[in-house]
């Protein structure tokens, strides 16, 4: 429904009171009422519409409130504003056909005005009123809540960062916090940063971000594991003859590994404590952090020099 001027609508200026405003209703109910003048029918409509929002001191508060657009023509449903705190459309009615809560005296009222031939234009508008709203289906807070998948490199997973996103539908970034040790397919909460509401303006749900770690140079992380593993080059004669290897952990920190004469190609070497952080323990376990695992691989020279050629020549003749 486009935006209307209730105030316009009654007749009555933006400071006036709730007695000024229920004394234009009843002047303008009467002059309009479709009973009397048919051709007035939309006019009493609006009378209606203007009445169940400026009549009740909540509403009018949303009405008067809404945004900066508001004068301008924004959208504006009072069946939206209604769901806003509660309302019941059905509650204006009610005092039309018969109830006191409106204010009016009930009945007496519409009686005074129009006769008894009233009652059952408001109990007909009543039920139609009823009709619509039943026909939508409710709308719970977890429609409004939205998932979207966030990608998260290693390195804050180990010391926790500070990240923003622009929320497109909301027009504003928003910063929020990556805590240290975040495993994957956790989800962080943007509270009210989710899907609005189609009948509650300005309600909205939450934003899940679900976690992804984002694919690394070097390390890899296997499912449910707080261990880093990376491969690391090493020469064929390392394996027989023993050598010290070089490596960086996730952290920068620069580690000598000794390897044995005659280990295996398939070693794997382990530095502790040089994984990922454990926020959640599991039973019986004490560390705070995951192992980088290494494995040794063997490593040929693409180009091998005569000096090489010659060595493994050596080595084949040796083995004859």
């Amino acid at each position: 429904m486009k935006y209307k001027d209730y105030y316009a609508v009654l007749g009555v200026p933006r400071s006036a009171n709730a007695k000024e405003i229920k004394s234009a209703f009843r002047k303008k109910a009467k002059e309009y009422h479709p009973d009397l003048n048919p051709q007035n029918a939309d006019k009493f409509k609006d009378l209606n519409e203007a009445f169940e929002v400026l009549g009740d001191e909540q509403k009018r508060k949303r009405y008067d409130t809404l945004g900066a657009n508001w004068q301008d023509g924004a959208n504006f449903d009072p069946r939206q504003a209604a769901g806003m705190g509660g309302f019941n459309v059905e509650d204006l009615f009610s005092g039309f056909g018969g109830g006191a809560s409106s204010g009016f005296g009930g009945t007496d009222f519409f009686e005074s005005l129009f006769g008894a031939h009233q009652r059952s234009s408001a109990s007909t508008a009543r039920q139609q009123y009823a009709s619509q709203q039943q026909a939508q289906p409710r709308e719970n807070k977890a429609q409004l809540d939205t998932e979207q998948l966030i990608y998260i490199q290693l390195e804050d997973v180990l010391t926790g960062v500070e990240r923003s996103l622009y929320i497109a539908h909301r027009k504003e970034e928003v910063s929020f916090k990556v805590p240290k040790g975040i495993e994957p397919n956790q989800r962080i909460r943007l509270k009210s940063y989710g899907k609005e509401s189609s009948r509650q303006k300005g309600v909205f749900g939450d934003l899940y971000l679900k976690v992804v770690y984002q694919e690394h140079s070097v390390f890899q992380v296997k499912p449910h594991s707080h261990n880093l593993y990376c491969e690391l080059a090493c020469p064929p004669w390392g394996f027989v003859l023993g050598t010290t290897l070089k490596i960086k952990t996730l952290s920068g920190d620069a580690f000598e590994l000794t390897l044995a004469a005659n280990s295996l190609v398939d070693k794997k070497l382990r530095i502790k404590g040089h994984g990922l952080p454990i926020t959640k323990p599991k039973a019986g376990e004490t560390a705070t952090m995951g192992d980088l695992i290494v494995q040794l691989k063997v490593v040929l020279p693409e180009t091998p020099t005569k000096a090489q050629v010659a060595a493994y020549e050596a080595l084949r003749k040796a083995e004859v």
